[in-house]
């Protein structure tokens, strides 16, 4: 997956489940729902930014494997860096990629 569809993946899914303004941001975008609820909660509300795009390289591996199905010869790409990391032997998700909150502050 391409940055330019993973941007436009991204953007598609804001737009259609989360309408609002085209040019918002995810932060604002979340935060506008957040504060439109009555009842405060945040697993109703859009993953952040980063969080979306590795369930988007996740979901991207598994279409690709899918639509191998009918061949013989299924060729798995490899996990790392496509949503998933090795911890103790295990794969597991990965649901962000950490970013030092002091950096974005002080920007």
């Amino acid at each position: 997956m391409s940055c330019l569809q993973l941007e436009n993946g991204l953007q598609f899914v804001k737009q259609v489940l989360y309408p609002g303004k085209a040019a918002e941001m995810f932060v604002e975008t979340r935060t506008r729902m957040y504060e439109r609820q009555k009842t405060k909660c945040s697993l109703t509300l859009l993953p952040d930014l980063s969080s979306a795009k590795e369930h988007f390289k996740r979901a991207d591996s598994q279409a690709y494997i899918w639509y191998q199905c009918l061949s013989t010869n299924i060729k798995y790409p490899s996990p790392e860096n496509r949503g998933w990391h090795v911890r103790k032997d295990r794969l597991e998700p990965t649901w962000y990629q950490y970013v030092n909150s002091y950096l974005i502050l002080s920007l």
